[in-house]
């Protein structure tokens, strides 16, 4: 549809200045471009500031965490992703434990220029992404039967559509959100382009902190946490965000990259007693002497905040984010 009509769009203003009605072509492009770019950025802007004091209040309350949202998509990221859910619910003291199982419609699980979606094969489709979902909902409730009531019911969802669109549309709604870490990239595991939609989605259309699991990890966490500092104001929100577990941990260590070495000023405000380290900056190698630093210092948790660049430059010289979310073997807990 989008192709068909900027086609007739392109054809009407070729004609208009072959007739040589340039104005009219001209004007053709500023009303169908400029104009509909200008109200989508309204609109998208206008969208985020009604949004935002909902995100904020949780910011200004120190980080309460009252309701957690989980992200599954796949029935063996159950027990991590609820078990490190729940673990924010305890430290926050205790609240709602939301699910939100993400699912794609069968006509979004193949590509329609190499495949066309018979009956036959939307009805197979349609069986196995029902037999999925079944599976899901049974590794969720033997995960919270193994533990016994304990932390109240599970508050279930389930989104047919977008599944990016959904983790956003929910995550505004929550205090954090929990989500597996991405697999590396893999274009053909449609599984995991998905969830890499919905971590990007939790993280920049949100507003709300995310935690991220590493595959297959169930540890506690929260104990020794590492927090990678840079004087800047989402490093500032991400530490304002995690403030009740700081507030509860054991030990705080703060990573920072460069050769004039700062601590949060926020940590000290809230007399939280913390190590300072620093490591060389070295580019994209800066994530990953950052990573090496939170395992010497034994951290369960590395809280950071979350950048992006533009897609040209992550693609080609990558980024300290993009890094961290493809390697980091320990929990993350990020905000924009």
């Amino acid at each position: 549809g989008g192709f068909t009509t900027f086609s007739s769009f392109s054809l009407q203003t070729l004609e208009l200045a072959r007739d040589g009605r340039m104005a009219q072509a001209l004007g053709n492009i500023g009303l169908s471009v400029v104009l509909c770019l200008l109200s989508v950025t309204a609109g998208h802007y206008s969208a985020t500031a009604i949004h935002r004091p909902q995100a904020a209040a949780g910011a200004a309350a120190g980080g309460t965490i009252g309701v957690v949202l989980a992200v599954l998509n796949q029935p063996d990221q159950a027990a991590p992703v609820l078990s490190a859910a729940m673990r924010l619910l305890e430290i926050g003291g205790g609240g709602r434990l939301e699910v939100l199982a993400v699912r794609t419609p069968p006509a979004a699980a193949i590509l329609p220029s190499e495949e066309v979606l018979t009956a036959e094969r939307s009805s197979a489709l349609r069986a196995k992404e029902e037999n999925w979902s079944g599976r899901l909902r049974d590794a969720a409730e033997a995960w919270a039967s193994s533990r016994r009531g304990a932390g109240g019911p599970l508050h279930w969802r389930e989104a047919a559509a977008d599944a990016a669109e959904a983790v956003a549309e929910h995550g505004r709604r929550a205090d954090a959100i929990v989500l597996p870490r991405a697999a590396r990239h893999d274009s053909a595991n449609h599984d995991s382009e998905r969830m890499r939609a919905c971590v990007h989605a939790a993280l920049f259309d949100t507003g709300s902190p995310v935690l991220l699991v590493p595959p297959g990890h169930q540890a506690p966490f929260g104990h020794v946490v590492a927090i990678a500092w840079k004087d800047d104001a989402r490093a500032a929100e991400a530490v304002r965000a995690c403030l009740p577990l700081l507030r509860q941990a054991q030990r705080v260590h703060v990573i920072t990259a460069g050769s004039a070495p700062q601590m949060p000023p926020i940590l000290s405000e809230q007399d939280i007693p913390t190590e300072l380290h620093a490591v060389p900056e070295a580019g994209e190698a800066t994530a990953e002497r950052i990573l090496a630093s939170a395992r010497r210092v034994g951290a369960d948790l590395l809280v950071m905040g979350a950048f992006a660049h533009g897609a040209w430059r992550e693609l080609m010289f990558g980024g300290i984010t993009r890094t961290m979310l493809a390697h980091a073997d320990l929990p993350l807990f990020l905000r924009h």
